[in-house]
């Protein structure tokens, strides 16, 4: 559904770029994750991907279509941002109305899109209401019922739990899984909440710096971590330490008193594991294999350095 090669951006007066030659694929009907750090470059991409930010090179197909040089037909795409985008001054039915007449909806067929959209985000008791005075999780359903309007075939969503309850948080999730198993919708779905990224998205895309380190299902990205014995000590290994642990195994990340090793085969791996322990007097508290998860794999590949 979506095919990005080579992409590149550079803002005037910038020192670095805000993407290098980034490339990846969104397969239809998928749920998408697309996580970096602060000043990744994931607003740069979702603006190309909407056609809203002309790149500098490379190229951007949504759904067959070259957006570059103009934004994607609305038909094809819808945007929910991170700060609501509606006109809090007016009710929740008002800014429904508003926003399908932009998309071309008239009469009959206007009160229909609203009635959909409004059953799908669960607005249908709220329409009178002020949209200014709604609560965080009413205001992010408004936001999704807007970008739902025409039935887009992708749609992008950037923070969407951010600053929600519980239950509406837990009502988004389910929403956009269903948008994607039932209706067939593709899903960009921008956030900093990985554990909500790995059980809701099939795809994954981690961006830092402007460069793409990571992309695939998720399945296999993970997979690709779940060799990996975690060990637990009473206190940071010192250098020499890890060093010999180095000498013998892959270690794929070390932060504080916890170091994580590639081992391979496990029943192979531990005898000399063992003995590298005694040798170099490393007691562990506790061992856990193969439980890399999707924050253990961003931090290794973007650092623990914090991000303004």
């Amino acid at each position: 559904m979506i095919e990005v090669d080579e992409l590149g951006k550079t803002y005037p007066g910038a020192d670095t770029p805000a993407l290098q030659g980034v490339t990846f694929r969104v397969p239809e009907g998928s749920v998408f994750g697309l996580l970096g750090p602060n000043g990744a470059g994931k607003s740069t991409l979702i603006g190309i991907v909407l056609g809203l930010i002309r790149a500098d090179r490379g190229s951007v197909r949504v759904d067959g279509a070259d957006t570059h040089g103009g934004a994607v037909r609305p038909a094809v795409i819808g945007m929910v941002p991170q700060e609501p985008a509606f006109y809090p001054s007016l009710t929740v039915r008002e800014n429904l109305e508003i926003f399908a007449a932009v998309r071309g909806f008239r009469g009959r067929s206007r009160a229909d899109e609203l009635a959909r959209v409004a059953d799908i985000a669960r607005l249908g008791e709220h329409m009178r209401a002020s949209a200014g005075r709604l609560s965080g999780g009413l205001k992010r359903r408004l936001s999704l019922a807007i970008g739902l309007l025409g039935s887009p075939r992708v749609l992008c969503l950037d923070e969407p739990t951010t600053g929600v309850d519980p239950q509406s948080r837990r009502f988004i999730l389910e929403s956009v899984e269903a948008l994607a198993a039932d209706r067939g919708i593709t899903v960009i779905y921008a956030s900093h909440y990985m554990e909500e990224v790995q059980d809701l998205c099939d795809h994954l895309a981690i961006l830092d710096q402007g460069r793409l380190l990571c992309t695939g299902a998720m399945a296999d990205v993970l997979g690709r971590q779940q060799r990996s014995l975690a060990l637990r000590f009473p206190a940071p290994p010192g250098r020499g330490q890890l060093e010999a642990l180095a000498d013998a195994f892959l270690v794929v990340d070390a932060a504080g008193d916890t170091v994580s090793l590639d081992i391979g085969d496990p029943l192979a791996a531990l005898p000399t594991l063992a003995g590298l322990l005694r040798d170099n007097d490393l007691r562990p508290e506790s061992f856990h294999y193969g439980e890399q998860d999707l924050e253990a794999l961003f931090l290794r590949l973007t650092g623990r350095q914090l991000r303004d």
